[in-house]
Order: C-alpha cells, then structure tokens, then sequence
C-alpha cells in the first residue's frame, strides 16, 4: 500500500468517520513514535467522538469474553463485560471510536476475539453499538518491535493506511499545540531542516548503533515540551537534555550546530549592532556562546564593557533569557544583578 503522511492519514480518518454506519473498520501501521495514537485522539477531540482505548495486549485473553462472576441465586455464572463495554453503553446514543492501540502486542488468541469486532462488532455476547466506529494501530514486524501480525483472512476484512513521519506535519502540529515552545522549536527545526536524517530513525537504525534513546517526533517533542525555557541560554546543557531523549549521536551534531562559527562571532563583538540582524533566538544562542566562550573560562579575560555593549542592542525578553547564564564570576555575577535591577524597572514602565 502507499504511504500517507500525518496529515493525509487524518485527512481520510475524517472522510471515513463521515461514512456513519458505513465506515469501515480502519488499520493504521507505523513504527513507534510517528504519532498514530495522538491523530486519533485529536480526531476525536475536533469530532466530539468519544473515545474509547482498548489495550488488547493487556488484558487476559479469557476477561476479553468477560470475567466470569458466579450468580448463586441462579446457580450459574455470568460473564460481567469489561469495562470498556460498559462505557461503550453509556454512551450508546453517541458516536464513539474504539481504539484498539498497539494491536500487535498481543498475543494470538488475545487477538482472535478481540479481532470478533471485526467480523461481528462483538466479543462475547457484548454488542458493540451502532454508532461506534473500529480503529486499530500496530507497528509493523520490521519496525524491531514485539509484533504478531494478525491473520490474513482478517486483514483482508478492513481498512489499511501506513503511516510516515513528515517533517512539515510536525512542525505545523507543534506549533499548534506549543506555541510557547515556539523559540526552542526554532532552534530544533534549523537543526532538523539542516539535518534531516535525526529526524526519525527506525528501531531498526536505533538497534544498530545501540542506543535506546533515538530521534522520533515523539521523542523531539518530548525534548522540547519538557525542556525549560531558560536553558536556551546555555547551549552545552540544552544538548546535553536532548541526549536524554534522542540520544548521544543526534545531540552531539544538535550542539555543533548551535555553535555559532568564530568568524562571526569576532564581528559581532567588533560590531555589537550586527546582533540586532539576528533573530531573538539565534541572539541567545550567540550571547550564550560568547558569554561561555570570552568570559567563562579559566583563562579568558573578555572586555565586560563590551559584553554590556551587547546586551545593550537586545529586547528585554532576550536579556532575560541570558540573565541566568551570567554566573560563574563576581564580575558576571555583579553584573547580573545590575541588569536584573535595571529589568526589572523597564517592566514597571
């Protein structure tokens, strides 16, 4: 089958979710953290669906039937549905997704009567409602996961898109649903766009260089959302967080490409006007580097005047992203404190 990208795949879920009692019931293939489950959930927040998500991997193959619960009265035993079915009921009357996520893990019979949905829209004697609509996501064989793929008879009975990351997808979704990460987001997507291949590794690729940190959407989004903002300033610990999530390979090229070059970086120390040409973002990354650089190490003797020069050209909201970096000193410590005086009258006016 082709593959569709994040958007495309949302795009047709809605077209399909239109069909009412028509829509077929719907595989969705991936590798991990491409963002299967987040399409349909915010599928399912823009629709007003309620959503339902079944592990199937997880639960006992025999409770998926039911959990048996003897009825002395009677003198028999019941199956009491799971949960799900009974949520399922009390919204009967309303449109629902059942989301059965990370199909694959399951075992076979695991899947063989949860895979009942997609022959009778039951398991067990539980009936799924009318309006509910059947979503499954797996990850593939050759994405080095724990994956059993269902039976052939059944995959012919549905739906397939296979899902791939795309870079422009994600940025757009980012910025939607992170517009205050917007100046972090900055920096990885010059990185990214520079760097396309620490994008998304398959498990495949993380397996061979022995890493279990490695680049995804998930994980870059992970690194951004989780990150404080007043790391930007400080170039070698904003890299040295996103090794936590993407792992070493990926942020040791992340942090030499923060690094500002050397010829620029004399320039703009010559010419502190030159720094007004840069975005708020690339003027931390700068200050940060020549902060780091001229006045930081044991043997650099930088010109504080010109360092006030530089901070001079710069808003407000960039000074404050730079304060906290001033520390290692008593000059840059003195003169922390005098630009934190000096802000803080500038808000109240």
């Amino acid at each position: 089958m082709w593959e569709v990208s994040p958007s495309e795949l949302y795009h047709y879920l809605k077209e399909d979710l239109k069909l009412g009692e028509r829509c077929p019931i719907i595989f969705i293939w991936g590798q991990p953290g491409i963002g299967k489950t987040m399409i349909v959930q915010q599928l399912a927040a823009e629709l007003g669906y309620h959503l339902v998500v079944l592990e199937v991997s997880t639960i006992h193959p025999y409770a998926l039937s039911g959990i048996p619960v003897p009825n002395i009265s009677r003198k028999m035993v019941e199956l009491l549905p799971l949960r799900f079915i009974a949520e399922l009921k009390e919204h009967e009357n309303d449109d629902c997704i059942v989301f059965l996520d990370d199909f694959g893990a399951a075992d076979p019979y695991q899947q063989r009567i949860a895979l009942s949905l997609t022959t009778y829209r039951a398991i067990g004697d539980a009936q799924l409602p009318k309006k509910a609509r059947l979503i499954i996501a797996t990850n593939r064989e050759e994405d080095a996961a724990y994956v059993i793929t269902p039976s052939y008879a059944i995959l012919n009975r549905v739906k397939h898109y296979s899902l791939t990351p795309k870079f422009e997808d994600w940025i757009a979704w980012m910025r939607k649903n992170y517009p205050e990460k917007e100046e972090l987001l900055q920096i990885v997507a010059g990185f990214l766009t520079s760097h396309p291949q620490h994008f998304c590794w398959t498990p495949e690729v993380a397996i061979k260089r022995k890493t279990a940190a490695y680049p995804t959407p998930r994980s870059w989004t992970n690194f951004i959302a989780n990150t404080p903002d007043n790391l930007l300033g400080d170039i070698k610990e904003l890299a040295r967080r996103c090794s936590f999530w993407v792992g070493k390979e990926t942020a040791t090229e992340f942090y030499k490409f923060c690094l500002i070059p050397e010829e620029e970086v004399k320039m703009i120390i010559k010419n502190p006007q030159l720094l007004k040409r840069k975005t708020k973002v690339w003027q931390i990354l700068i200050l940060s580097h020549i902060i780091n650089a001229y006045y930081k190490q044991p043997e650099s003797k930088g010109d504080l005047k010109v360092l006030e020069a530089l901070l001079s050209v710069v808003s407000n909201d960039v000074l404050a992203a730079i304060l906290p970096n001033l520390s290692g000193s008593t000059e840059l410590e003195k003169l922390r404190a005098r630009l934190s005086i000096q802000l803080v009258e500038k808000n109240k006016e």
